[in-house]
């Protein structure tokens, strides 16, 4: 049996906006790990993996970790981002926001060499009040960490991820 409650809630923002929050408990945890490579010119291949990606904002940190798998290029620094875009539709009309960056982490300053492995770990219990979890069909919200990695050439080597949140208690702590 899936419980949902509904509540309204004032969050402290400039413009004093009221935020409708849906919260719906996960009958069953999923965890749902995440692993990827990324690679280019024979001169870089790292390796991102993440121990879950479907998270409670209540109480969970996104923890993950990257490896330098091959390291040719001297790297300058490396970031984790949290993004966040939402689209609604209004009269038929679907408008889209452009990806905002909502935290910044600078995991890495300086060269990685080979087999080097950097863990990062974003706790996210700060960003309950930004979360909105009132999705219709009329409105949606993506939630993703993006990975960038910059070499002194000033190129850029990237992967997103896309994340799933959600905000309750597990059936299990009830």
């Amino acid at each position: 049996i899936l419980k949902t409650s509904n509540t309204a809630k004032y969050l402290e923002t400039p413009s004093s906006a009221l935020f409708f929050e849906r919260f719906v408990p996960s009958p069953q945890r999923e965890i749902t790990p995440f692993k990827t490579e990324v690679g280019a010119e024979n001169a870089i291949q790292i390796e991102i993996q993440t121990s879950n990606t479907t998270l409670n904002l209540a109480r969970d940190s996104f923890l993950g970790s990257v490896n330098f798998l091959l390291c040719q290029k001297k790297f300058v620094q490396m970031e984790v981002i949290l993004r966040v875009r939402s689209q609604y539709k209004e009269r038929n009309q679907i408008f889209v926001h452009d990806w905002e960056d909502i935290f910044r982490y600078q995991a890495m300053e300086g060269a990685p060499v080979r087999g080097e492995i950097v863990p990062f770990k974003i706790p996210l219990f700060r960003l309950q009040e930004a979360f909105c979890s009132f999705v219709t069909e009329d409105c949606k919200i993506d939630w993703s960490v993006l990975v960038d990695v910059s070499d002194t050439d000033g190129q850029h080597y990237f992967k997103e991820i896309l994340l799933n949140f959600w905000w309750g208690e597990d059936e299990a702590a009830e």
